[in-house]
């Protein structure tokens, strides 16, 4: 059996003596969660990020993925699933949309990162209002707001690279030994939301552009 690839941004290569350890440890501890398990095996790998933090969150991606195989048999989540939001039900964001004109000058536009005490709030907007839902971020993130005075007007919201993406690597030139690298420098965008009721032309465009200026000092600073 082939080593089976490191999940996402966790650069790390696994093979079948590791899952036979994931399956004894299963055994040992029928009542430890999911996170808990994630937690220990990143402490027994020391699998670690360029941060010197555990990478768990890979971790548990990486033991979904062995489930999904059919290899190892997790318990069962804690998480239920968000059912597909119904176009019968209507939700009215908590954050006061009505004071911004019905037309604004792109210029007055600005991004930032949001603070700690409007992760709330930014949150409930991104799991009410964007088809994908929202739960929490995966491994490093930032989030930014897009606002015209006070209002909101846009979410968007940044995390650890993707393990595998061919038009990426493409695109950069990366081999296999300068992914592995590198790869920890590179964010994907996870989502973006324009509010709704709000129709400027190429506002997306500008609030894209105006984060993408920001990010790499945002996430360094972060």
């Amino acid at each position: 059996m082939p080593a089976l690839e490191g999940s996402r941004s966790g650069q790390k290569s696994f093979h079948p003596h590791d899952i036979k350890i994931v399956r004894c440890i299963l055994l040992q501890h029928p009542d430890w969660n999911r996170q808990k398990l994630s937690l220990y095996l990143c402490q027994l790998w020391n699998w670690r990020g360029p941060d010197g933090t555990f990478k768990d969150s890979a971790c548990l991606y990486w033991l979904r993925r062995l489930e999904k195989k059919g290899l190892i048999q997790l318990p069962p989540s804690s998480r239920s699933p968000r059912p597909f939001p119904s176009s019968s039900v209507s939700f009215q964001p908590p954050v006061v949309l009505n004071s911004l004109p019905s037309s604004f000058s792109l210029q007055e536009v600005v991004v930032r990162p949001i603070i700690h005490k409007e992760w709330v709030q930014w949150k409930s907007l991104m799991n009410h209002c964007h088809y994908l839902g929202f739960s929490k971020t995966v491994g490093e993130a930032i989030c930014h707001v897009a606002t015209v005075g006070s209002s909101w007007v846009a979410l968007l919201a940044f995390a650890a690279a993707a393990w595998k993406s061919a038009l990426r690597e493409t695109y950069i030139g990366w081999s296999e030994s300068v992914k592995l690298k590198r790869l920890y420098l590179v964010a994907n965008n996870i989502r973006f939301l324009i509010l709704p009721g709000i129709f400027v032309k190429n506002l997306a465009s500008k609030v894209l552009a105006l984060s993408l200026k920001r990010l790499s000092f945002d996430w360094e600073n972060r």
